[in-house]
């Protein structure tokens, strides 16, 4: 007996463009007369095989990479799940029958995560890419994506930052860190407030070391 074998569909549908003879503008234009949510990620023009790097000289100093062909990664978001015939369809009559060189049909389960991955954001041993240089098409922006959250690599770095800011400054609480950052770096309040379980702990630390070289201090600034 035959087996059935299950297409895969998804709602997220991508492949690679490549720029063969088509400027930027036209494909723009191609991709917003096929009036769908779509994603068309910054310019890949640092991509390397990172398995064919050669390190070569007696002590390793020369090292050879080998670039990948630019390209641009172009993901659809549909209003449910398709099969590959779809969006198949979408890219041979709208994009590929005008001259746009199109690479692979890659079926998508995690939608905001591949779009992540299209600036390298969360992967930062690779080349990295400028989330304003994302275009977006249709009822697709920055915020459905996700691409306006912190990764856990960056939010590590930031988190280090407001606490070097509490123990500069000897913010004892998280009215006074604020203030601070108001006059030193205004972009860092809002991942303040979202820090804020962890944040509070440092300052409390902070005070406990300030009360024992001071006698006088019985309560933080916040609870007086």
């Amino acid at each position: 007996m035959a087996t059935y074998e299950k297409k895969p569909t998804s709602q997220f549908w991508a492949t690679e463009i490549y720029m063969d003879g088509i400027t930027l503008e036209q494909l723009n234009r191609l991709i917003l007369n096929m009036h769908q949510d779509c994603i068309l990620s910054p310019y890949h023009n640092k991509d390397i095989f990172e398995d064919k790097t050669e390190i070569t000289g007696l002590c390793g100093e020369d090292i050879t990479v080998y670039r990948k062909e630019r390209h641009y990664h172009f993901m659809i978001m549909f209003p449910r799940a398709v099969g590959e015939v779809s969006f198949k369809y979408l890219i041979d009559h709208k994009l590929r029958d005008y001259g746009v060189h199109c690479k692979g049909h890659e079926c998508i389960k995690n939608g905001v995560a591949m779009a992540r991955y299209f600036a390298h954001i969360d992967n930062p041993e690779k080349a990295q890419y400028k989330v304003s240089d994302y275009l977006y098409y249709g009822q697709i922006d920055e915020s459905i994506l996700g691409l306006d959250k912190v990764n856990k690599y960056q939010s590590e770095i930031i988190l280090n930052q407001l606490i070097q800011y509490i123990i500069d400054y000897k913010c004892y609480n998280l009215i006074q860190l604020e203030s601070v950052l108001i006059s030193q770096d205004d972009s860092l309040i809002k991942y303040a407030r979202q820090m804020s379980n962890k944040l509070e702990r440092y300052c409390k630390a902070c005070f406990h070391e300030y009360a024992t070289r001071s006698p006088t201090a019985t309560k933080r600034p916040c609870e007086t």
